[in-house]
């Protein structure tokens, strides 16, 4: 009976066990010490993105630098208004005490030649993204909406809530909306942002391209134009928080 085995005797790889449940609970506790837990950074990305975001409030209607401001698609007819936006990704993200991105934010809309392995994820098109390298892929240019009027706006100021294409510098592609590319994303469905320039029969650039940045028109200016203050009310409705159904920002 001197060897006989008590039923509290433990079996198997209990050490090895033992000692990976305690190197898994420790981590756990580091991770959620630094804010790396996965409910953590949705948490705080909810918490973020539903900040209200205070844009210019021009004067002049221009453009300056360090102005903050929106870049809004007006939409088309078979497509409601949508906004160019960061898609954040949860991995690299992290509680930190100075969550806002801030000008400049370090990161550029890049694009570059589509080929095998870099192309737009729905459309095939050539791929626009967020990159933290300036380089020239990097580059765009401000151009008039209008191609009879480009000539004579060359050299311009950028005029504040009015039309106007963005043109990759590298490729000479616009930048542009998919209206029948509709992607998931943690903002919600959105659609498709990729350079490619949309024409039509007469050769000139579609609503796909138009895009507007959009400003905070000043409550006493009573002279503003109709169609901009109903482009600063509809500013003021997506950059206040809400909840309910999900936006269509855009990727």
């Amino acid at each position: 009976m001197a060897h006989a085995r008590r039923s509290r005797s433990l079996k198997g790889n209990w050490f090895e066990d033992r000692v990976l449940d305690e190197d898994s609970r420790k981590d756990y506790l580091e991770k959620k010490e630094r804010g790396e837990l996965l409910s953590q950074q949705i948490d705080f990305l909810k918490w973020n993105i539903l900040q209200p975001v205070n844009l210019l409030v021009t004067k002049d209607g221009e453009v300056h630098f360090g102005d903050v401001v929106m870049l809004m698609n007006m939409g088309g007819e078979h497509r409601s208004r949508s906004i160019l936006s960061i898609n954040a990704n949860l991995e690299s993200l992290i509680k930190n005490p100075s969550p806002a991105i801030k000008s400049p934010c370090g990161l550029y809309l890049t694009s570059d030649l589509k080929n095998f392995q870099k192309f737009a994820e729905k459309s095939g098109l050539q791929a626009v993204y967020l990159d933290d390298s300036h380089s020239p892929l990097s580059w765009w240019r401000i151009v008039h909406f209008d191609p009879e009027e480009r000539l004579e706006y060359k050299d311009q100021p950028v005029p504040a809530d009015e039309k106007v294409l963005f043109f990759h510098c590298w490729t000479n592609k616009a930048l542009a909306v998919m209206e029948d590319q509709v992607i998931w994303t943690v903002y919600g469905n959105e659609y498709e942002v990729t350079a490619h320039t949309f024409l039509d029969s007469h050769k000139v650039e579609r609503d796909n391209n138009h895009w507007i940045l959009c400003t905070k028109v000043p409550p006493e200016d009573k002279g503003a134009p109709s169609d901009a203050l109903a482009i600063n009310i509809h500013n003021q409705e997506l950059t206040q928080p809400h909840s309910g159904t999900p936006n269509q920002y855009l990727q």
